[in-house]
């Protein structure tokens, strides 16, 4: 048999099993991608519709696929004393329609499904199921800094540049070695990183570096009082502040914020938002002292229009409701 008659047949087997492949549910196609090396070269070129790819790290590792209506999510088990990018998963379970945040066992309508662990450790599940669409797409990590800390050498190498990470502290407080950790894990991915979450900060967590970052947003979530330091060299489109601890930040010093951005400081700076839940009335004179604010009419809140040195508009709303208060910044475009 010539190689070309041999040609021939092999392109033909391949397109067979292509056509096959693209009448498969979503679910069995990514499940035939652990075949081989060739099975997933083939799934690849499917171009899967997969929108961004979320990953859960700690000790039941989760990977969610998520696609238009749809998404599938793998969890892999391994021992917490052995927690390692090379250790292997000792279970393997999958969703074959449901989101992180809604995984349940007991779902008799959406089941888990046990796989094998195809003998690969949990870097390369990672790799595979990151690599089944050629497309590049974006990749949310999160990171448990109590549940699991891995070495972040290994991390850079999966994840060479991570557009968007999120960092989550323990609720029950927070140790020294989980803020080092957390500081480490901004300075190894901050250079690339676009989006930043971070959840449950600590007072001593240093801000300062995340903030000067050049970041389309910022999130943080806070349990605890916040040094608002950070906001002073804010380097950010926008900035969305949540805290639990009752006090809002020192007007004074948002006032000296404002101040500073009429001369010209935050100019990328898009939208600040921060809320905080507290019962007192806060008094917005104090935030609003020189600033030369014009008031315009609202319902529900309070707004003002600022002007800045380069002619730019900027509106400032107040809001307090029986229990949070709020302010809001946003940038005329």
């Amino acid at each position: 048999m010539s190689n070309q008659v041999q040609t021939r047949r092999s392109r033909l087997a391949n397109d067979l099993s292509l056509n096959v492949l693209k009448t498969m549910d979503l679910f069995e196609i990514i499940a035939h991608s652990f075949v081989s090396k060739k099975a997933l070269s083939m799934v690849q070129s499917l171009r899967l519709p997969i929108r961004s790819v979320q990953i859960k790290l700690d000790e039941d590792t989760e990977i969610a696929l998520n696609f238009e209506n749809r998404c599938i999510v793998f969890e892999l088990t391994i021992r917490k004393q052995m927690a390692s990018l090379n250790a292997l998963p000792v279970k393997v379970k999958t969703w074959k329609d449901t989101t992180m945040d809604t995984l349940n066992d007991d779902d008799t309508r959406n089941q888990a499904v046990t796989m094998s662990n195809y003998g690969m450790t949990l870097g390369e599940w990672i790799q595979h199921l990151c690599s089944i669409s050629e497309n590049e797409i974006p990749l949310e990590v999160q990171f448990w800094t109590e549940d699991m800390q891995l070495d972040i050498q290994s991390l850079r190498n999966i994840f060479p540049k991570l557009r968007q990470v999120c960092v989550i502290f323990s609720l029950d407080g927070t140790n020294e070695n989980e803020i080092i950790y957390a500081e480490n894990l901004m300075r190894a991915f901050l250079s690339d990183a676009q989006n930043v979450h971070l959840y449950f900060v600590p007072l001593h967590f240093s801000l300062q570096h995340v903030g000067m970052a050049n970041l389309k947003e910022l999130k943080i979530n806070s349990r605890s009082n916040l040094n608002y330091d950070f906001l002073f060299t804010l380097n950010v489109d926008n900035c969305e502040i949540c805290s639990k601890s009752d006090q809002m930040p020192p007007l004074r010093d948002l006032n000296r914020f404002f101040k500073l951005w009429i001369k010209g400081s935050n100019p990328r700076l898009k939208e600040l938002l921060i809320d905080c839940d507290t019962e007192i009335v806060p008094d917005w004179n104090v935030l609003l002292k020189g600033l030369r604010a014009e008031e315009v009419e609202a319902e529900g809140s309070k707004k003002y229009i600022i002007i800045n040195c380069r002619g730019i508009r900027a509106q400032i709303e107040v809001k307090h409701t029986e229990t949070s208060a709020s302010v809001t910044f946003i940038v005329s475009k």
